[in-house]
């Protein structure tokens, strides 16, 4: 997949965009694994050198981390840390950088956060997780796999407080090896018949091959059977490849709908029909 334009970027709590990375002369100093953060005189790991990072966290200095000029998304290596997948990002259209995926911070190297930046691309706008050069707050509750808060909320904007009193990813979002394993429990969340339904970490047989999935479910043949979504319908569907059906968002009418880390795709269903829904990057 080619690199695609930053259209905008927003930590789960803030970000901005700061210019096009540099590299930072290195020599003497500690040693450190790719898309760890690091400093003048470190020496980075693998084909990574220390270079100014092209997004940073608002309100601080531009940071710097191990990471390798790329053009497209086959020229990153995956984090060394998590074995989760990496993304070439440009703020120019031009030659980008390579950031790993994350969930959360805890996806993430040291000396790294993790936060969203909207990536445009054929398929419309997504939002996609990446670890930026800075410090992150440490929590104790709200986090994915962490209790949930008081209120039964949860600090981290990818998940959502389950029925078990523990924030897990939210249904219908994507999820990555490290964060959300396959077959890992994602929320429970009603079904339009009003049925609390247990979401999973999946990921369906049309998409990349590699840790990329959704939180969904199989449904039996009905849209009913679905859980619901704010903003837009969800369906039942059953795509190419595909033994038996699973739920997806909707978004014919609006492209942009879809939740971080998954994107809108037109797919032909098993009446021939074609439907565009919301899912995890696709094959080819």
């Amino acid at each position: 997949m080619a690199n695609r334009w930053l259209k905008a970027a927003t930590l789960i709590a803030a970000m901005g965009i700061w210019g096009s990375g540099c590299i930072i002369n290195v020599g003497g100093g500690n040693t450190r694994n790719t898309y760890q953060s690091c400093s003048p005189g470190d020496t980075c790991t693998g084909i990574s050198v220390c270079q100014t990072s092209a997004i940073t966290l608002a309100g601080s200095a531009a940071g710097a981390l191990c990471t390798t000029s790329c053009t497209v998304d086959t020229q990153c290596p995956s984090s060394p840390s998590t074995g989760n997948t990496s993304l070439c990002l440009s703020t120019t259209g031009g030659s980008g950088q390579c950031f790993a995926k994350c969930m959360t911070n805890t996806d993430c190297a040291a000396g790294t956060t993790c936060g969203a930046v909207q990536r445009t691309g054929p398929g419309g706008t997504m939002s996609i997780n990446v670890c930026i050069p800075g410090s992150g707050s440490v929590v104790t509750c709200g986090g994915i796999g962490q209790a949930c808060c008081g209120g039964n909320t949860c600090n981290d904007a990818a998940g959502a407080c389950a029925s078990d009193g523990i924030c897990k990813p939210r249904a219908y979002i994507g999820c990555t090896a490290a964060s959300a394993n396959a077959n890992a429990a994602c929320t429970d969340a009603p079904n339009q018949r009003g049925q609390n339904v247990q979401t999973i970490c999946t990921r369906p047989p049309f998409t990349n091959a590699g840790p990329d999935g959704f939180c969904s479910t199989v449904c039996d043949g009905t849209n009913e059977s679905c859980p619901t979504f704010a903003g837009s319908t969800t369906g039942c569907y059953t795509f190419a490849g595909m033994t038996r059906p699973m739920c997806f968002v909707d978004c014919a009418t609006n492209p942009n709908i879809c939740p971080s880390n998954t994107q809108c795709v037109m797919l032909t269903g098993n009446t021939g029909a074609q439907v565009r829904v919301c899912a995890p990057p696709v094959s080819g």
